[in-house]
C-alpha cells in the first residue's frame, strides 16, 4: 500500500529528534576531553616559551604570606634569576636544622632586596658572603691552624614584603630551629610603615601582623587584618595547587601584578571590580575593625621592634646585626630612622652597619642597582661590607 508524505514525515521526525539529541550529548561529553587537550597544550607552550613561572608566594593565616617550598621561580621583571626554593621554602639551597660542629652559621633577614629574586642565587650576597668568609677561613686556617670553625654557612630567610615585625616573628617562629650563630637583618626605607596598622585612606590594608606598643610598655602583635582576611589565607587546595604547577596561572598572575604595577587605569579597574565583587557576594568592604589601642607612633614601635628582636637574639647567645639599605636619595625621614637605630645600637649593644656612605662613594654608584634592587655588583659590595664584621 502506497505511503503518504505525511506518514513518511511522521516516520522520519523521531530519528531526526533523537540524531539532535545524540549529537548533544556527544558535543557534551567531548567538550571536557577538549578543554582538558587545550590546557595541556597551553600548559606545554608556556613551558616551552619559559614563561608562567614567577609564581613564588602562597598566602598564610600568621605572616600573611610565605614562600612556596620547593617551587622553580624563574624571574624576569626586574633583573633575572631561575632557581629553586628549598624544601623548607628559603630562597636558598638545601640545610639541615640541625648544625654540623665547626659550622658558624649567618642567618639573613630582611625584604625583597635579601630575597633578591633579581639575580640569581649564587650572586646573592648571602651567597657572595659564604663564598669570601670561607675563602678567608681557609687561608687562615692554613696559616694558623685554626680548626674552631671549619666553615661559614650563610642562609637566606628573606622574603618580599616582609616588615621587621614579621621578620621578628620568622625569627622565633622559623629561624631558630636552624640554630644560627648571627642574625643579620636588612632595614629599609618602608619598613617603619609597614610595621604600624594605620587605616587612614585604607579601605583593606595589606593582610599581615601589625604591631603597637601596649599598656604595659611592650611591643604586642595586632592580627585583626589577618584575621579579617582569614577566608582569603587559609589553605585553598585547588588555588595552592595551581600557584605550584600551572604556567597559566602564573602568567595570568605575573600580568596582574605587572600591571598592578605601572598602570593606574588598571589599578582603578581592579578597584572597581573588588568593590563589585564584594557588594555582590554580601562580604564587608573594609576588612579591618577599628583599633583597640591608640593610634601610633610608628618610630617608636620601629624601635621597640628592633630592641625586642635585638634582646631575643642575645639570649640565645647570637650576634645581632642591623643592616641599612643606602639611602641613595639622602631621605630625611630614612636618616632620621637609620640615626635612632645606631644611637640604639650603642646603648643596648648590637652591631649596625649603614651601607648608604660606601654605595655613594662607589667609583658608579648606579652600577650597584638594577632598578630598586641590587644589581649583581651590588651584592658583591654588601657581601664586602658584611665580611668585615666577621
Amino acid at each position: 500500500m502506497p505511503v503518504t508524505i505525511q506518514e513518511r514525515i511522521e516516520q522520519k521526525t523521531p530519528t531526526v529528534a533523537s540524531s539532535r539529541r545524540a549529537k548533544w550529548w556527544q558535543s557534551a561529553l567531548t567538550f571536557p576531553f577538549y578543554l582538558v587537550v587545550a590546557v595541556a597544550l597551553l600548559e606545554g607552550f608556556f613551558r616551552i616559551a619559559g614563561v608562567g613561572q614567577g609564581e613564588f608566594l602562597q598566602p598564610d593565616l600568621q605572616m600573611g604570606c610565605r614562600h612556596i617550598p620547593g617551587k622553580v621561580v624563574t624571574w624576569r621583571l626586574e633583573g633575572y634569576s631561575c632557581d629553586r626554593f628549598s624544601s623548607d621554602g628559603l630562597r636558598d639551597t638545601e640545610h639541615s636544622f640541625a648544625k654540623p660542629a665547626g659550622i658558624y652559621r649567618i642567618a639573613l633577614l630582611g625584604d625583597s632586596a635579601t630575597e633578591s629574586m633579581q639575580v640569581n642565587m649564587n650572586e646573592t650576597y648571602g651567597k657572595v658572603l659564604e663564598a669570601r668568609l670561607n675563602e678567608v677561613l681557609a687561608h687562615h686556617q692554613k696559616i694558623a691552624g685554626d680548626k674552631s670553625i671549619n666553615q661559614f654557612e650563610v642562609i637566606n630567610f628573606g622574603c618580599s614584603g616582609y616588615s621587621t615585625g614579621q621578620e621578628m616573628l620568622e625569627y622565633m617562629s622559623h629561624v631558630q630551629k636552624y640554630n644560627p650563630d648571627a642574625v643579620i637583618v636588612l632595614f629599609n626605607r618602608g619598613d617603619t610603615t609597614e610595621n604600624c596598622l594605620n587605616l587612614k585612606g585604607k579601605d583593606s590594608p595589606e593582610p599581615r601582623p601589625y604591631f603597637y606598643i601596649g599598656k604595659s610598655g611592650l611591643v604586642e602583635t595586632d592580627n585583626t587584618v589577618l584575621g579579617a582576611n582569614a577566608d582569603k589565607l587559609s589553605p585553598n587546595p585547588l588555588l595552592d595547587f595551581l600557584r605550584a604547577h600551572s604556567r597559566i596561572y602564573g602568567v595570568f598572575s605575573q600580568t596582574n601584578l605587572s600591571l598592578s604595577l605601572t598602570d593606574s587605569r588598571y589599578r582603578k579597574f581592579r578597584a572597581w571590580f573588588d568593590r563589585t565583587t564584594a557588594l555582590l557576594s554580601g562580604r564587608p568592604l573594609n576588612r579591618t575593625t577599628s583599633l583597640h589601642y591608640p593610634q601610633q607612633d610608628e618610630l617608636q614601635v620601629t624601635t621597640a621592634l628592633v630592641k625586642t628582636f635585638a634582646n631575643f637574639v642575645k639570649k640565645n647567645g647570637q650576634t645581632f646585626v642591623v643592616l641599612i639599605f643606602p639611602n641613595m636619595g639622602q631621605h630625611p625621614y630614612f636618616a632620621k630612622q637609620t640615626t635612632l637605630l645606631k644611637c640604639m645600637a650603642k646603648t643596648d649593644g648590637f652591631n649596625y652597619l649603614d651601607l648608604t656612605a660606601k654605595f655613594i662613594d662607589s667609583k658608579r654608584p648606579s652600577d650597584n642597582f638594577l632598578l630598586y634592587h641590587f644589581s649583581p655588583a651590588g651584592h658583591r659590595l654588601v657581601a664586602q661590607e658584611l665580611a668585615g664584621l666577621f
